[in-house]
C-alpha cells in the first residue's frame, strides 16, 4: 500500500483495510509472515479505525503480555515493513489508532515531525550543528537506499 493509493473515503478506507488486515493475519499478503507479537498486537488494534477509537500502549501491554518498548517496536514495523496506517494520539483519547482520514494521516505526521524537529535540536545541543548536519545527511541517504515508490 503506498500513500498515492489511500481512499480517503473513510467508510471505504475501512473495509479495504479490513481486507489488508484479514490478508496479512493469515499469510496472503505482506513480504513475510507477521511475527507472532505483531499478529497479536494487530489483531488488538484491527478495529481501532480513527483516532477516537485509540488503544493505549498501557492496555496493550496488559493485554499481550509484552512491554511497552516491544509494543513500539511491533507497531513500527507494523507501519514500516507492512505498509499499515498505524497513527499514535499525544492527546486524549491516547494511544494507537488505524488512521482512515486524510485528517488522521496529517495529525499523524505533524506529530512525527515534531519529534523529529526536537530530536534534532537536541543534537545540535549534544554535539553542535556540524553533528545535526552529520546525521541530516545520513537520514537522507538511508531514506533514498529504500524502496522507491511509484509516482
Amino acid at each position: 500500500m503506498t500513500q498515492g493509493s489511500f481512499q480517503f473515503d473513510s467508510r471505504a478506507r475501512a473495509d479495504e483495510l479490513d481486507r489488508e488486515i484479514n490478508d496479512l493475519l493469515v499469510g496472503r499478503s505482506g513480504q513475510w509472515p507477521l511475527s507472532k507479537e505483531a499478529a497479536d498486537i494487530l489483531r488488538r488494534i484491527q478495529f481501532c479505525k480513527g483516532a477516537s477509537r485509540a488503544r493505549t500502549i498501557a492496555s496493550l501491554s496488559q493485554a499481550s503480555g509484552l512491554n511497552e518498548r516491544k509494543i513500539k517496536e511491533v507497531v513500527s514495523s507494523l507501519v514500516i515493513d507492512y505498509g499499515l496506517p498505524i497513527a499514535g494520539s499525544r492527546v486524549p483519547p491516547y494511544g494507537y489508532y488505524l488512521a482512515i482520514t486524510a485528517e488522521e494521516i496529517e495529525d499523524a505526521i505533524h506529530t512525527l515531525a515534531g519529534e523529529l524537529r526536537t530530536i534534532g535540536r537536541r543534537v545540535r545541543a549534544l554535539g553542535g550543528s556540524h553533528r545535526l548536519h552529520e546525521l541530516l545527511g545520513q537520514i537522507e541517504l538511508e531514506l533514498n537506499e529504500g524502496p522507491q515508490e511509484a509516482a
